[in-house]
């Protein structure tokens, strides 16, 4: 216990320095609002590309813009319900499946021209109406730790096992986002969202994690911008 009294003015400090910073970064190219009977789809880069982008963050960005009422699920297509809104998700897994090969890490286009090369591929333009889907949404970016510091040891013995010292770490979630529009072929816009904030582990017979959520608040950041955007409205709030 005097161990912990000792800490506790040290993880209380730390605490106040823990708090999440976001970062929202937008760029709009082209107007464009969705309706009811448009799909969207969520492609995480390594569909893309090959290259590392965590499958959780996915999930999570679609748990968000899914909200709590699901009108309708079905093998293909999920229609989705926010109150004031509605436009659907289809499963990019399915999505991914129907496009086959077109999307596989060795044949996707680059981002730059993603739309343009894709339409321009045989059959592609069907399968995309069989699916009913308008919007794609390209998503890379991760999550790593740095400015590690501080240390923590931890032992057993006869007497029982316990924990002292102090260790703390950053972390930092940066993701962005491209908008397409495959009735149009182009680009709508770009998304990012960054959040930092400090996670530590506090020993004091036994270790107190305190781990910032940056990734969850990433997440829920995307996905609320993401929905602002494809609604249109920040176009309204722009008069356009």
């Amino acid at each position: 216990m005097r161990r912990l009294r000792l800490a506790l003015p040290v993880l209380m400090a730390v605490a106040v320095c823990g708090c999440i910073h976001v970062k929202i970064d937008e760029s709009r190219e082209v107007a464009g609002r969705i309706s009811l009977s448009e799909g969207v789809v969520l492609l995480a880069k390594p569909e893309l590309r090959g290259v590392g982008s965590e499958s959780g963050f996915l999930d999570c960005i679609e748990k968000q813009l899914l909200g709590h009422t699901i009108a309708k699920v079905d093998e293909s297509v999920r229609t989705v319900s926010i109150p004031g809104r509605h436009f659907r998700l289809v499963p990019h897994r399915a999505f991914i499946d129907s496009m086959y090969p077109w999307l596989e890490a060795s044949t996707a286009p680059a981002d730059a021209e993603f739309a343009r090369v894709l339409l321009a591929r045989p059959g592609v333009r069907e399968r995309i109406k069989e699916a009913q889907v308008r919007y794609v949404v390209s998503i890379e970016g991760g999550t790593v730790v740095t400015d590690k510091s501080g240390s923590l040891a931890c032992a057993a013995g006869p007497g029982g096992a316990g924990c002292i010292g102090l260790a703390f770490w950053k972390k930092t979630s940066d993701y962005q986002a491209r908008i397409w529009d495959l009735q149009r072929g182009v680009s709508l816009g770009t998304l990012g969202t960054e959040a930092h904030g400090n996670s530590f582990i506090v020993g004091a017979i036994l270790p107190l994690p305190f781990v910032a959520p940056v990734q969850h608040t990433a997440c829920t950041r995307m996905a609320a911008e993401l929905d602002h955007f494809l609604t249109g409205a920040d176009l309204k709030l722009n008069g356009s």
